[in-house]
């Protein structure tokens, strides 16, 4: 019975590892809100090409599937936007429709390639989404949406 039980938190124990291991991108262990340092802070308007969801090179956070818009900007330059997990953004992802105008505010860090960035704010004709703090902390992180 001592065998069985030792197998069992054995087997508990790699299959958690393996799990955190699975939610972890290549991104920076630390998110942008615990680094130090500002990263500069940018407004684009731009036309939504597709939202897309899955795997997340880049993440840092918990899930292992992110969602990302695929913008074209005013100078037909093709941008990847990071919303956040596909769970936390899905109702906003419902409510955006290729071709539709969306302006966001975004920041980008030194680890991305230069035309993905991350969205602090989203916005369209009739809706507006606040994706993180004034800190940069995502907002499924801690108290909940504003919209």
């Amino acid at each position: 019975m001592k065998r069985i039980f030792s197998m069992l938190i054995f087997h508990f124990l790699v299959f958690m590892t393996m799990m955190a291991e699975a939610q972890k991108g290549t991104g920076s262990l630390t998110g942008i809100a615990r680094q130090s340092g500002d990263p500069e802070i940018l407004q684009v308007s731009c036309t939504l090409k597709e939202a897309a969801s899955g795997p997340c090179a880049f993440t840092t956070g918990r899930s292992n599937s992110g969602t990302h818009l695929i913008v074209l900007n005013d100078d037909n330059y093709e941008l990847n936007i990071h919303l956040g997990p596909t769970s936390d953004v899905a109702y906003i992802v419902k409510n955006l429709v290729p071709g539709q105008r969306i302006h966001c505010k975004v920041f980008r860090t030194s680890e991305l390639p230069d035309d993905n960035f991350i969205a602090i704010e989203l916005e369209t004709d009739n809706s507006f989404y606040m994706l993180r703090d004034q800190n940069l902390r995502p907002v499924w992180a801690g108290k909940g949406f504003l919209q």
